[in-house]
């Protein structure tokens, strides 16, 4: 059966996947599931072989994606009987971690269109047999930037082709890698002439356009106003007209204020103490409209201090480690703004790509979710970790909160996202 065909079918169509590696069954579900089908998987070996020696259970089934390494039934027995009983009813996918040439040989004798070793993205393994499902799109607004440049890294990897969106105000095409999957356009979602037309044929909407820095918001909160909401607003609109399939929005956890009780969930009251909050927060709340009104599918990601490669050392807390690290590259004091007691919950960049590209996939709309790690760490904290031999305090900034940290319970629960870099791990990639 074609990958073009199984695209283009109207019906949903199963498949079954067994793997005792609970974590990879989660991802392949929603990775599956993102592209229209239904998913039935197993953890062990001998209840999967069961399910699939009960002919009924095979209607509409599309696709076997089989482990090698099982801890209680060899997967080449199951691929065997199965194939004994069912003759080529249906494709099946043979997995491994670690494979000799003979088991190779035996699994693909045995049935398989395919052995492939894992980790794998679905798209890349679909293309691997070369009967590709078809290349989704995606539009990254602010593709050129600090994060957004590390969430089109994740896109390309995983077979995605991107547009990458960015007038390069504070990013560079310089973060950006060489791929024939990459195509770039300098534009600014303040001027809709310049974009609306390249949403067409669009499938996901990365919307990480934005200014960012809560001080310069205070004391000119114009440009603000223009680039976050109507800017979304733009980007909305230019998605809604171009019947774009998907839309996530880096939203903000300015949004909570300084007062919260700590960690913050995504229920707690709102509190908007900057310029740069209101219009990050009244965006969010364009985007959840639009879904209810227009129909759009969205998700909103409310990011806490997001560090990491090419941050930028202009903007705040957001950018304090970066800021930190080239003090000490530069042997000179590192600064501390206020008494250095004030808490950030510091994410790093790879895992914020990782949640949008699991937003992405989700079936889920209209909802908002925390993007931090859950731990708070001071300021002085990351001094310390860096060794300093010298420090300078700084008058504190006005409208930044004096703590923060995530409450990460939703989005664990309903996008089976959790960060997997820890701060120390992160700064020690920096230095």
């Amino acid at each position: 059966m074609k990958g073009e065909t199984l695209i283009k079918s109207e019906s949903k169509k199963k498949l079954i996947i067994i793997d005792d590696d609970e974590d990879l069954l989660k991802l392949l579900t929603y990775e599956f599931h993102s592209i229209g089908f239904d998913v039935i998987s197993f953890t062990t070996g001998a209840a999967g072989l069961a399910f699939l020696l009960d002919e009924k259970n095979l209607k509409d089934m599309l696709l076997l994606i089989l482990d090698r390494v099982l801890p209680d039934m060899d997967g080449l027995d199951i691929l065997h009987q199965f194939e004994k009983k069912f003759p080529h009813k249906i494709p099946v996918l043979f997995l491994s971690i670690l494979s000799s040439e003979d088991e190779v040989i035996k699994g693909l004798q045995g049935g398989a269109i395919d052995y492939i070793t894992k980790p794998f993205s679905i798209f890349a393994l679909m293309q691997k047999n070369h009967e590709p499902l078809g290349t989704m799109r995606a539009l990254v607004t602010g593709g050129a930037g600090f994060i957004g440049s590390h969430l089109c890294d994740l896109l390309i990897a995983r077979g995605f082709e991107v547009l990458v969106l960015d007038n390069l105000c504070s990013g560079t095409r310089l973060n950006l890698i060489d791929s024939p999957l990459v195509q770039f356009v300098q534009a600014d979602v303040r001027q809709p002439e310049q974009i609306n037309q390249l949403f067409e044929g669009i499938d996901s909407v990365f919307h990480l356009a934005g200014l960012v820095n809560v001080p310069l918001s205070l004391k000119a909160p114009c440009p603000y106003f223009e680039t976050n909401f109507v800017g979304t607003f733009n980007v909305l609109e230019a998605c809604r007209k171009a019947g774009v399939k998907r839309f996530l929005y880096a939203a903000s956890c300015s949004c909570y204020g300084s007062e919260d009780p700590l960690p913050t969930t995504e229920s707690d009251p709102i509190e908007l103490d900057s310029p740069y909050a209101v219009t990050k927060y009244f965006a969010e709340q364009l985007v959840l409209n639009w879904t209810r009104l227009y129909g759009l599918p969205a998700l909103c990601l409310r990011l806490f201090n997001v560090f990491g490669p090419r941050a930028s050392l202009h903007g705040g807390y957001g950018g304090v480690i970066g800021v930190l690290i080239d003090e000490k590259r530069r042997n000179e004091p590192l600064t501390i703004v206020g008494d250095g007691k004030q808490t950030r919950d510091f994410v790093y960049v790879t895992d914020v790509a990782e949640a949008f590209y699991r937003a992405a996939l989700s079936p889920l709309s209209g909802e908002s979710f925390n993007v931090g790690t859950g731990r708070a760490h001071s300021i002085e904290e990351i001094v310390q970790l860096l060794h300093a031999s010298r420090i300078e305090y700084l008058p504190s900034r006005p409208g930044e909160a004096k703590n923060s940290c995530a409450d990460i319970r939703k989005i664990k629960d309903m996008l089976g996202w959790a960060p997997k870099v820890s701060l120390e791990e992160g700064i020690r990639a920096l230095l």
